[in-house]
């Protein structure tokens, strides 16, 4: 018998030909013979093709925390995966004005290089 229920999807993107979405569910479930409770917990990410579900069961103090603690490592990992992000694309701006700098100015074929010096 299900007890508690909170599901959410978010799309990661709305701009055309990109998809994508992050979709969890939590459910807590009450054995009708026995009287236990456990909790089933899911995340899944979808890319355009590829889909990735990760699972956060339990039905224990111990299992809790350390689904907890699994969480938190995901968490602070795509923090991480963000900062990297922001730094690679700094860097791309560092080369960009070097390369104009040593070419005395020449810009770029690439359209997408000029954008990213406007940033």
């Amino acid at each position: 018998m299900r007890v508690y229920q909170a599901v959410d999807k978010k799309f990661l993107t709305m701009e055309p030909h990109q998809g994508g979405s992050v979709c969890w569910d939590v459910e807590t479930h009450q054995h009708r013979k026995n009287g236990k409770t456990s909790v089933d917990a899911g995340i899944d990410l979808t890319d355009c093709s590829r889909k990735i579900s990760l699972e956060f069961y339990f039905s224990s103090p111990k299992s809790f925390h350390s689904r907890i603690a699994k969480l938190d490592t995901l968490i602070d990992s795509l923090l991480k995966f963000r900062d990297s992000m922001y730094e690679a694309r700094d860097e791309k701006v560092k080369a960009i004005i070097k390369y104009r700098k040593e070419n005395k100015g020449e810009r770029f074929k690439s359209k997408e290089a000029e954008e990213v010096c406007e940033d």
